[in-house]
């Protein structure tokens, strides 16, 4: 998949790439609890982890969780904090400079939070490559990006929710997606609930599922709260 050049955007894929902008604007921070899968060829079966979620616009993230059977004393980690990234899954060898390419380490956090700055996006970074006919409330984006990236979105009216993210190389080979089931409204933002992420390159699957009541929007955090957030505290 070759970036051709934009066209003049029409006035729905306008009024959608607004709706993700406020959105945005509106979730700086973000701190959760809930179950995360995590499912790979050289895993037996799927693994569960509760886990705790932490996010901090732009690009910091930091999952940590442990066994939910509470027996194996094993833990689940991915964290990335100014631009660096640490990640374990039990059970698997993983490279983390590997896991994304050439895409940067913050693109994880990204890819779940903040894809692209859609307040400021240009269009001619911009063009639809698809508007399903038979169903006028689906959009899909494909968003021309640095590092020899590119981005295709599919976006799901009328309050034009992002509903799958794919971050690809030059070649349209998908480095990184994300896929949103669901969404939750806590105190007027609209935040994932459950989400799966994927590393096609990787085979590793990490599907969330968050706790509604446990979900805290916009709190205080800072480096410290990401790097210094131990596993006995979750």
């Amino acid at each position: 998949m070759l970036w051709r050049g934009s066209a003049p955007l029409d006035p729905k894929a306008r009024v959608a790439l607004r709706a993700l902008a406020d959105t945005q604007t509106r979730l700086e921070s973000l701190r959760a609890q809930g179950v995360c899968i995590a499912a790979a060829p050289e895993l037996v079966g799927k693994r569960k982890f509760n886990v705790t979620v932490l996010y901090r616009a732009p690009g910091d993230l930091a999952v940590r969780g442990f066994d939910s059977t509470g027996m194996s004393g094993q833990w689940l980690r991915l964290v990335v904090v100014d631009g660096r990234l640490d990640a374990e899954v039990p059970g698997l060898a993983l490279d983390p400079a590997g896991m994304l390419g050439r895409a940067p380490a913050d693109s994880i956090a990204r890819e779940l939070f903040r894809q692209e700055d859609w307040a400021n996006l240009s269009d001619r970074r911009v063009r639809v490559i698809e508007e399903n006919a038979g169903h006028p409330e689906r959009l899909t984006l494909l968003v021309d990006k640095q590092f020899g990236l590119l981005r295709r979105v599919v976006l799901e009216g009328p309050e034009w929710t992002l509903r799958q993210s794919e971050l690809l190389d030059r070649n349209g080979d998908a480095l990184l997606r994300v896929t949103w089931d669901e969404y939750a409204e806590k105190d007027g933002v609209r935040v994932p609930a459950a989400f799966e992420t994927v590393f096609p390159k990787r085979g590793l699957s990490l599907k969330f599922s968050l706790t509604t009541s446990k979900i805290v929007c916009n709190p205080e955090l800072v480096s410290g709260d990401f790097v210094q957030q131990h596993e006995d505290a979750t």
